[in-house]
Formats: structure tokens, C-alpha cells, sequence
């Protein structure tokens, strides 16, 4: 009888261990989610409006790239769509049939003025070539992406959310397998 008690224990084990390493390993989530769009830049601005920025949960980091200057801004949707005006700009946002981005253009009549020193954005940073800034989407900010306000705003941009994986469960088989 012992005999038979000590194997069901070392199977049960060997089942907790198992699925303990393969919670961390084969089922595990991604390290983080990312997004990018690429696309021929022509306007002075680009939008990333609070939803798409919210693809995700977390605060995801965006990079952007372009020849020149890079500035980016966040602020509340509606203060950099009031900032905005009607200066062509374009929009991120997410394809409705599956994980990209698209950059959708919005005409309009005048011209671009640089966003650098405004007192609006709750949080700004101004690169050459390469920028990188948080975002908090919960608190309803959106961003801005310029170049100077009158050249064309970079045309690479890449959100990068994290992924916050939980180990407990894994960590409690792992301990329960070992106890076994």
C-alpha cells in the first residue's frame, strides 16, 4: 500500500512541476505587444488618438523616427485636436481587420507651426532622428508627433506595450510539486 501511495505522490508531483515549468515557459504570454506603422509622411502632425493608445493594457512607449527632428508631445485628445486645428495631420489608428496600424490622412487648410514650448502638453521630449516617450492612456492622453511644424512629421512609429505576466501561480505549483 505504501508502495502505491509514494508513486500517485510522484506522479502528482511530476504533474504540479510540469505544469508549473510549462507556465512559464510554453504558455507563457509575450514580454510585451508591439504595433509599428511605416508610411510616406506629408503632414506637419500625426495624432495617435486615446484608443489606440489603449489597444493594450499598460502605458506604452512610443518610438518614432524620421530625418529630422523628432518631437513628441501628450496631452488630452481633445486639447491636441483643438491644437491642431485645421492643419493637414494624420491619424494612427488600428486596421478593423487585423493587428497593424494604418496612418490615415486628414486634409485641411493651413499650415503647420511648431509645437515646441507650448504650454499644453503634460509631458514632451524633442530628438534628432529618434524619439521615445510614455504615455499614460488612462489618464486620457493622446500624443503628438511633429517634426518643426512646417516640414513633414516622421513617418516610423512603433508602440511598444508591456506585458505583466503574474508568477504566483506557477511559483505555488512549483512549491507544491517540490513539497510532494
Amino acid at each position: 500500500m505504501r508502495l502505491l501511495i509514494a508513486i500517485g505522490l510522484f506522479l502528482l508531483s511530476l504533474v504540479f512541476l510540469l505544469i508549473g515549468v510549462a507556465q512559464r515557459t510554453v504558455w507563457a504570454p509575450p514580454a510585451n505587444y508591439k504595433m509599428s506603422v511605416n508610411y510616406e509622411a506629408a503632414n506637419p502632425f500625426v495624432l495617435i488618438p486615446k484608443s489606440t493608445l489603449e489597444l493594450h493594457l499598460g502605458e506604452p512607449t512610443v518610438s518614432v523616427s524620421g530625418p529630422r527632428t523628432v518631437f513628441l508631445a501628450t496631452a488630452r485628445e481633445s486639447d491636441i485636436i483643438g491644437w491642431v486645428g485645421s492643419t493637414p495631420h494624420t491619424i494612427i489608428a488600428k486596421l478593423e481587420n487585423g493587428n497593424k496600424l494604418e496612418a490615415t490622412s486628414v486634409p485641411g487648410a493651413g499650415s503647420g507651426y511648431s509645437p515646441v514650448g507650448s504650454d499644453l502638453w503634460r509631458a514632451s521630449t524633442s530628438e534628432q532622428k529618434k524619439a521615445k516617450l510614455k504615455v499614460a492612456p488612462l489618464t486620457g492622453e493622446a500624443m503628438l508627433i511633429a517634426s518643426d511644424g512646417a516640414s513633414a512629421a516622421p513617418g516610423s512609429i512603433t508602440l511598444v506595450w508591456p506585458n505583466k505576466f503574474d508568477l504566483f501561480p506557477s511559483n505555488l505549483l512549483l512549491i507544491i510539486g517540490l513539497v510532494l
